[in-house]
């Protein structure tokens, strides 16, 4: 009996083979052109995807770099600003300082020219002048 049944599955398999062997071989075919598929897309997507995060990395150390740069370039020109400003305040200071030690007080420059201008009107006006302070005492 188990010669019946071997022989019986045999039987069953050439059967298939005949009504889906061909059928079957297609599909076989067909399957592995799509693996060999799959497996080519997926090594080009590797790739790609290899190649984004390369230049990604590059990118972002490229802008590390040019920030580096920036933010340098920016502590510089503050400390040259604030060097420039403190420059300009001494120039100022200086500057002011000279100009409170040679002006002359106004007070000094009115009674010098009401001097001259009574030397230059004569000694009428200074007598005058005289009479009128004693004459308010």
């Amino acid at each position: 009996m188990a010669s019946q049944t071997l022989q019986s599955e045999n039987n069953i398999d050439q059967i298939r083979e005949l009504i889906f062997g061909p059928t079957m071989r297609d599909y076989e075919r067909r399957f592995e052109a799509l693996q060999k598929q799959i497996q080519a897309l997926e090594a080009n997507f590797e790739a790609k995807f290899d190649k984004l995060q390369k230049a990604l990395a590059d990118q972002s150390v490229d802008s590390e770099k040019g920030l580096a740069k920036l933010e340098k370039r920016l502590l510089d020109f503050q400390k040259e600003s604030r060097d420039a400003l403190a420059s300009l305040k001494a120039d100022l200071l200086e500057k002011i300082n000279l100009l409170q030690n040679d002006k002359t007080d106004r007070l000094q420059l009115a009674n010098f020219l009401s001097e001259v201008a009574l030397r230059l009107k004569g000694n009428d006006i200074l007598q005058e002048l005289a009479e009128q302070v004693d004459a308010e005492k």
